[in-house]
């Protein structure tokens, strides 16, 4: 975030800019205008904040549009099976979750992997019944290093069927 006061100062703050690293220049989020002498710390944070909930609900945003994308050609899902069975398969980039949604689910006893209905598990060992298997599928994407994404802009959530994956790899 690049602080300027009202009116700019001399110079031009974004000149800055393209002389960063291009790692710190990939950082700056956004622009705001704030007086130095009169803004307190609180007013900083909050212009901050704001900044960084508007770069949130893009980046959503753009990862709801490459799901959408990717169910043609095979390197997204979209549901709760597809999607919980994607990160059994160690196939999940990015999990993109639906905050509203919540669904009790089971986990297999022999492979770990997540299931919606306790049949779903075949005779991989004992089912052992979740209480949110969306709470559980964001801690198994995370321990798998994936991203995990809760799509909180109401526009872009209403495409993701409670939980849907952008994968590291198709489905062979």
């Amino acid at each position: 975030v690049r602080l300027h006061q009202e009116p700019p100062p001399r110079g031009d703050v974004g000149a800055v800019e393209p002389h960063l690293h291009p790692y710190v220049r990939e950082l700056v989020l956004g622009t705001v205008r704030l007086n130095p002498k009169g803004a307190a710390a609180n007013d900083v944070l909050e212009a901050v904040l704001e900044i960084r909930r508007d770069m949130e609900r893009s980046w959503e945003r753009r990862h709801v549009q490459e799901m959408t994308e990717g169910l043609a050609t095979g390197w997204a899902v979209n549901g709760m099976a597809p999607a919980l069975d994607a990160l059994g398969r160690g196939q999940v980039r990015t999990l993109l979750v639906d905050p509203s949604v919540e669904r009790p689910g089971f986990r297999c006893g022999g492979s770990g992997r997540l299931r919606l209905t306790a049949d779903g598990c075949g005779g991989d060992g004992p089912t052992v019944p979740v209480p949110d298997v969306i709470d559980e599928a964001i801690e198994d994407a995370l321990r798998q290093g994936a991203h995990v994404d809760v799509v909180e802009d109401e526009g872009a959530r209403g495409s993701v069927d409670g939980l849907a994956a952008l994968l590291r790899f198709k489905a062979g």
